[in-house]
């Protein structure tokens, strides 16, 4: 544009001159080609301007280049057939079609400027922050009264002060101050592109409303340093309470969303322990009738119809921690031995370490219940259970609950140590104290919920888990809820009556708009089955807006097309927008069937896969990333089953124990501490380079030797010991004919490495 503005008014004087003196000569008419030149070269430097420098090119540019050739073209048209020198004029008229156009455009992003603020607030302005000038853009009708009075012309900060004298309220104006101070804004912009502040006005009838101010920077301000104020009424009280129940329905609808998950984990724990899922079934109906009981006659547990749903829920993973358990002692027909017994008890400990790093979204009150149910369903109200031996009312009331639902169910089970009773026969036992000490209370709701708990027992057999065998060749829906999106009201109706007839529960949608909607109030959707091809909104639009959404169930609920179509395009979109499979009209139950089992398949892997992540990680130890307590104690009931094997194990344990660990951490602090400690570590890690790894204590370590670390562990020792004396360790041999168990050798370990860390001290170790 600038080679045009500067050589465009010189060409025609130029040619002129040289073709005889302002006569008409035969390059005359080479004056207006001389002009297109200019522009197609102005418009190529652009170009390649916005190319080398990464900038972008926009068609702005090219407008105006145009905006001022076409009259300096035409005048040199002119020119040429009258014979008259124009390019003064072409010249003027292509600069004052530019500034106009340069008007319009600006009048133009300012309206749209205008309208944009206008639709959500009261008023707006454009403050340069250089010159501390405010230019109104828009002013509602109780702002006009307060411009007025000061008037266009007045500053930025005259207002601000005017507003702060007569209209924030004394409590806030420092704050309001200190936020719309130019200096303050430009440094805040500065950071953030865009901010509010919310205060309190009062009114010409005395009533305090709040205003919301947004500072924004400025978008085409042509080099200035500006920035956009606006002013909005707000009604806050309104905006927290819409707020606050818009944050409760999303936790209660994934709560709810999460149970089914939960429900399924569960129930992946259950069949290592030879139980199918109406064990989880039956344990969660039992927990809810005593919950609901306790809340209607002991109001002091000050249980609500939120916490027995949450409690309801959460019981199906008081056994989570079996997952941990080794398969030897966790499936043993007959009786454990006291080593066996104390290993299985720690599974409520283990569950509390999975749930810990759970990668579900769980609110911390289900959590907190969870944690309860899971690791004290095994205490007795006289003190004799375990882990802790919590007695009376230190249980909890949710474990309380559930370990009696637990005892209800393993009584009327069939296990492979004992036969079952009859829901009459448990019910009398667990009364009569003969399966532990229970709270005198839920003994009481017990007694009065006898029939409730007679009904499940009876129709323990015919629950809606029968699904559970992915494997069978299954033609019904049974009380799955279905979505059915059909913009054809007869196609929807039949697909619903195939549907409703096999069992389903159906929810009608008649295009993605509805099912959208519908999807969202829905409190469990087990599959979804579309037309690809609706009006206004496509199925391959509507699965992706399904996707999208914020419920973590929606990637994952299965989403079946139905299409009359043959264009294999439209059902490729389909398919590539997240859907499950496509089937074609009408819809046949079998094959739906076996399409949904694939897909509850493909879900039950993903949980599977998901809960090895939290079993991974309960396994960790977060600082140093080796194997922590847990994993030790899972290796040495492994290594207990192989010494009791025909075939001998040959193994070493090696006790690690840092030296000057708290000195480090008394004299640099506890960080300094941890870096020494991962060092270490580290260390140990590089020398048993084959072997695991147990950080068992806060200094001290195992190492569990199997192998090439076994058989080259003499020369591994030294190079430990000679190397590092910031380590001391001890190992120990496992020796068939003396050691009876994996403890002997992990004391003898332990032993040696006091005897080492001893003599480290007496070589003034610290």
């Amino acid at each position: 544009m600038f080679l045009l503005a500067i050589t465009a008014p010189l060409n025609g004087w130029v040619f002129t001159v040289v073709d005889g003196c302002y006569v008409r000569g035969p390059l005359f008419a080479l004056n207006p080609v001389i002009n297109l030149s200019y522009l197609l070269a102005a418009t190529a430097v652009a170009l390649v301007y916005s190319i080398r420098e990464k900038r972008p090119h926009y068609r702005k540019q090219d407008f105006l280049l145009l905006v001022y050739s076409v009259p300096v073209i035409l005048c040199g048209i002119l020119q040429v057939v009258v014979g008259a020198d124009f390019n003064c004029l072409g010249v003027t008229l292509g600069l004052i079609f530019l500034y106009a156009a340069g008007i319009s455009n600006t009048t133009r992003e300012n309206s749209d400027l205008i309208y944009s603020l206008s639709r959500s607030f009261d008023a707006a302005f454009r403050v340069d922050m250089d010159m501390h000038t405010i230019k109104t853009l828009r002013v509602g009708n109780n702002y006009k009264e307060t411009m007025n009075r000061l008037g266009e012309e007045s500053s930025y900060e005259a207002r601000i002060q005017h507003g702060l004298d007569y209209n924030v309220v004394p409590e806030d104006r420092d704050t309001v101050s200190v936020a719309f101070n130019i200096d303050n804004v430009r440094k805040r912009l500065a950071e953030d592109s865009a901010y509010t502040l919310v205060y309190r006005v009062k009114t010409k009838q005395g009533e305090v409303v709040h205003h919301r101010a947004m500072l924004m920077l400025a978008e085409a301000s042509d080099g200035k340093n500006e920035f956009l104020f606006c002013i909005q009424s707000v009604d806050l009280e309104k905006l927290v309470s819409e707020r606050t129940i818009e944050l409760a329905e999303k936790n209660d609808r994934l709560e709810k969303i999460n149970e089914d998950i939960i429900t399924a984990v569960a129930n992946m724990v259950e069949a290592r322990n030879s139980e199918s899922g109406e064990h989880i079934l039956r344990v969660k109906e039992y927990t809810h009738m005593l919950a609901v009981s306790v809340m209607k006659n002991y109001p002091e547990y000050n249980l609500d119809s939120e916490s027995v749903r949450f409690i309801t829920s959460a019981s199906a993973l008081h056994d989570i921690g079996k997952i941990m358990i080794f398969d030897s002692i966790l499936l043993k027909p007959g009786k454990l031995t006291d080593e066996e017994f104390e290993m299985m008890k720690t599974h409520s400990l283990r569950g509390c370490e999975i749930l810990k790093n759970f990668s579900f979204n769980l609110s911390d009150t289900y959590l907190k219940y969870a944690n309860e149910i899971c690791r004290w369903h095994h205490e007795k109200y006289d003190g004799g259970g375990y882990p802790d031996g919590l007695a009376g009312e230190e249980i909890p009331v949710s474990a309380q609950i559930v370990s009696i639902a637990d005892c209800l169910d393993a009584l009327m089970s069939k296990r492979v140590y004992k036969a079952s009773y009859t829901a009459e026969d448990a019910i009398d036992m667990v009364l009569r104290g003969e399966c532990g000490v229970f709270s005198p209370k839920l003994m009481d709701c017990l007694a009065k919920s006898r029939q409730r708990v007679v009904s499940i027992a009876s129709n323990q057999t015919t629950e809606a888990y029968q699904h559970a065998d992915m494997t069978s060749d299954i033609n019904t829906l049974q009380d799955l809820e279905i979505l059915l999106v059909d913009g054809d009201e007869k196609s929807r109706a039949i697909h619903r009556d195939i549907l409703e007839s096999n069992g389903s529960m159906v929810v009608e949608a008649g295009n993605g708009k509805e099912a959208l909607k519908e999807f969202r109030n829905m409190n469990k959707c087990d599959a979804i089955i579309m037309d690809i091809i609706m009006p206004e909104m496509s199925g391959a639009e509507c699965t992706r807006n399904i996707r999208e959404m914020e419920a973590s169930l929606a990637d994952k609920i299965p989403i079946i097309g139905l299409s009359a179509a043959r264009d294999q395009r439209v059902v490729e979109d389909f398919l590539a927008s997240g859907a499950d499979a496509c089937m074609e009209k009408p819809l046949m139950v079998s094959r739906l069937a076996r399409i949904l089992l694939g897909s509850m398949r493909e879900r039950s892997m993903n949980m599977e896969k998901k809960l090895a992540d939290s079993i991974r990680i309960a396994t960790t130890d977060s600082l140093t990333k080796v194997k922590n307590i847990t994993a030790y104690g899972t290796m040495i009931s492994e290594l207990t089953e192989e010494m009791r094997s025909t075939l001998k194990p040959a193994f070493a344990v090696v006790i690690c124990d840092l030296n000057d660990l708290k000195h480090y951490n008394d004299t640099y602090g506890h960080e300094a501490g941890d870096r020494y400690i991962q060092e270490n570590c580290e260390i140990i890690c590089e020398i048993f380079s084959h072997s695991p790894v147990y950080r068992i204590g806060g200094d001290e370590f195992a190492v569990i030797l199997k192998g090439s670390d076994y058989n080259n562990r003499d020369e591994k020792m030294k190079r430990l010991m000679d190397g590092h004396k910031s380590i001391a360790a001890g190992i120990s041999v496992y020796d068939p004919e003396r050691d009876e168990s994996v403890s002997a050798v992990v004391k003898r370990a332990d032993k040696n490495m006091y005897d080492v860390k001893y003599e480290m001290k007496g070589g003034n170790v610290r």
